[in-house]
């Protein structure tokens, strides 16, 4: 059976007190705490209906209000317009990308508009009209599809601008490479005049296809594409002029035209991808659906800023007659209020001599509760006061015993060390022969018999004895004063295996028939006042000897252990004749003892709950009747800030 109920009556925190009158009350800690002002007495009463009525109609006249001031606000018409500068700025994109492509489609020498500059346009328009699209339902629906074609034709710009951009190199270097060969082709006429008609055939073929790949650059149709081939091939079939160089040239051109040929065809291929693109359409379908949903919103809010312009006069009406009423209550409750005030400043003077007394009364309880407590110590310490002078007697005795046997063995020495300075005084003064052989036969026979009866080895030991036994009784006393003083330090790091054998010295005289079983497992030092546990200590290891007399075999187990790393635990059990069912419940009570009268107050268990509750801990008991009793005391490592040992 496992009880843990705090104690009743004096084991617990005292109660708090409280003033019964009306004006005030006490805090727990017990501070007054004054009243606050009563609430202002209006002019007039008014049932429950009437102000769920008044304040119904106060909800709707603001929600009303707050609707229409909604429906005006311009925010989103704000927004609206932010929309409409990025559409205008992505209008203005694509017409300079239909400029651009226009410029690039008819001379490809012209430079190309500056593509980041266009792209992060592009971006920060795309991503406006984005961030505001929740505001326009139309916009919402159209944009994705309208970011999808700029997108796709922003991609395909930069992809006919490189293209452009390689044709006309390829082309130019095609017709840098053209006057190379003629010049190749006069030298050969100089050379070799006979073959004036291959030279001029070749020249006519080159300038044929010089011809057709400007042609062709302009308008790369079919009809033109058709044309190129046919020249290209004459030109390869042409006969070729003797000359050194010329083979190299025309390979080179060649190579060059073929070049500019296919790259020329991927551009017309893109031009012709552009034109299919539909950002431009889409962006002028929503545009225009655009500024009709504005026209729309604007329509809309002109009608609800004339609903709300009406709306606020009435309410500005209705506010003036609210205003006049509240005026005359205002000087009602002025008038109730000052009467008031006076009462309660008399109700305050009588609560604060009320407080001041109940504090006093707290004051002399608390005093008299350490008293109280004080007084079990002491009651439990003067219990053992003739065991204790029993354990002091007999080092104390053994101490006298052995100081009377160093004094006559001081005289022994005494005796020998006159002798040896008699001695060292012949010695110095230069006596006869004679006197100093007698003089030394006496010292050497005084030392002879001190060596005989071990009386220097004697001495020490019998020091040593003397001085084991000195320790014994301070060891009492010292752990005498730890449970009976008063100004000790209240809170303190503490070993509560140090804390239990210092408690079995004082009760050592209680134990003498008892075996003691300590089992300390490795625990952490807590923070705690030190004399209060080992009072709580001193009490449990007392009851459990108490609890074991008449048993053939008494035994005590003590054991500490860490359940966790902020917890230790200590049991005190014993093999006694245990707690009857109906007793346990109410060992913790003050004042509640099952000992003969003039052994026991009924105190020591209700203190220990006391001691332990106050650490932020807990202590449980679990006993059977004829085998014993079990109690463990929990602890935290470090009790929280609030918990203060106070006992």
């Amino acid at each position: 059976m496992t009880t843990q109920s705090p104690p009743a009556g004096g084991a617990d925190t005292p109660a708090t007190l409280r003033p019964d009158g009306p004006g005030g009350k006490e805090n727990a800690a017990g501070n007054h705490v004054p009243l606050a002002a009563p609430a202002p007495i209006g002019g007039g009463t008014l049932n429950s209906a009437k102000m769920a009525g008044i304040t119904v109609l106060a909800v709707v006249l603001v929600a009303g209000l707050a609707f229409l001031y909604y429906k005006t606000d311009i925010g989103g018409f704000r927004r609206q317009v932010q929309i409409a500068s990025h559409l205008r700025e992505l209008k203005d994109i694509d017409t300079r990308w239909e400029s651009e492509l226009l410029r690039l489609r008819n001379d490809s020498a012209q430079a190309p508009l500056a593509a980041a500059h266009a792209a992060e346009r592009l971006r920060r328009a795309l991503k406006g009209v984005e961030d505001e699209a929740a505001v326009s339902r139309i916009v919402s629906y159209s944009f994705p599809e309208l970011k999808r074609a700029f997108n796709d034709k922003a991609a395909l710009m930069e992809k006919y601008r490189v293209t452009a951009a390689q044709a006309r190199q390829r082309l130019d270097t095609a017709l840098v490479t053209a006057p190379d060969i003629n010049k190749s082709l006069r030298q050969a006429l100089l050379s070799y005049p006979r073959q004036r008609d291959r030279i001029t055939a070749f020249e006519q073929s080159l300038g044929a296809v010089q011809s057709e790949v400007l042609r062709f650059n302009l308008a790369p149709d079919a009809t033109q594409i058709g044309r190129l081939e046919a020249t290209l091939a004459a030109l390869r079939q042409a006969e070729l002029p003797a000359s050194p160089t010329l083979a190299p040239l025309l390979e080179k051109f060649l190579a060059s035209v073929d070049e500019f040929y296919k790259t020329k065809l991927q551009e017309q291929e893109l031009y012709n991808r552009l034109q299919y693109i539909t950002a431009g359409p889409r962006l002028d379908t929503l545009t225009s659906a655009f500024h009709r949903e504005m026209e729309d919103s604007v329509q809309e809010k002109e009608l609800f800023r004339t609903a709300l312009i009406t709306y606020a006069g009435v309410l500005l009406i209705l506010l003036s007659h609210i205003g006049a009423r509240l005026r005359q209550s205002y000087l009602d409750i002025a008038a109730a209020n000052a009467a008031l005030k006076e009462a309660n400043e008399g109700l305050e003077r009588r609560v604060a001599e009320r407080t001041r007394e109940l504090s006093q009364a707290l004051k002399n309880l608390e005093e008299s509760q350490s008293m109280l407590v004080q007084s079990e110590k002491m009651s439990s310490l003067g219990q053992m006061v003739a065991g204790i002078a029993h354990e002091i007697n007999t080092p104390l005795a053994y101490v006298k015993n052995s100081l009377d046997t160093v004094e006559g063995q001081i005289s022994a020495m005494a005796e020998a060390l006159t002798e040896a300075e008699k001695l060292l005084r012949m010695l110095r003064e230069g006596a006869d022969e004679q006197a100093f052989g007698r003089q030394f036969a006496l010292v050497n026979a005084a030392i002879a018999r001190l060596q005989g009866h071990g009386a220097p080895q004697d001495v020490a030991k019998l020091v040593r004895d003397g001085q084991y036994g000195i320790t014994q009784i301070a060891e009492i006393v010292g752990n005498l004063r730890n449970f009976s003083r008063l100004d000790r330090k209240k809170v303190d790091r503490y070993n509560v295996a140090d804390g239990l054998e210092s408690t079995l010295s004082i009760a050592r005289h209680m134990l003498k028939s008892i075996d003691v079983n300590k089992q300390y497992h490795a625990v952490p030092a807590i923070t705690c006042s030190p004399s209060q546990l080992n009072q709580v200590f001193l009490n449990l290891i007392t009851n459990a000897a108490q609890a074991t007399e008449g048993r053939d075999k008494g035994e005590i187990r003590l054991i500490t252990r860490a359940p966790d790393p902020g917890h230790v635990e200590i049991e005190v059990a014993d093999n006694g004749k245990g707690i009857a069912a109906d007793v346990l419940p109410k060992i913790f009570d003050p004042f509640f003892t099952t000992k003969d009268v003039g052994k026991g107050t009924g105190l020591g268990l209700s203190i220990a709950y006391k001691i332990v509750e106050a650490h932020g801990g807990r202590i449980s008991v679990d006993s059977k009747p004829g085998a014993g009793t079990r109690f463990i005391v929990r602890l935290p490592v470090h009790p929280p800030d609030d918990a203060v040992a106070t006992v």
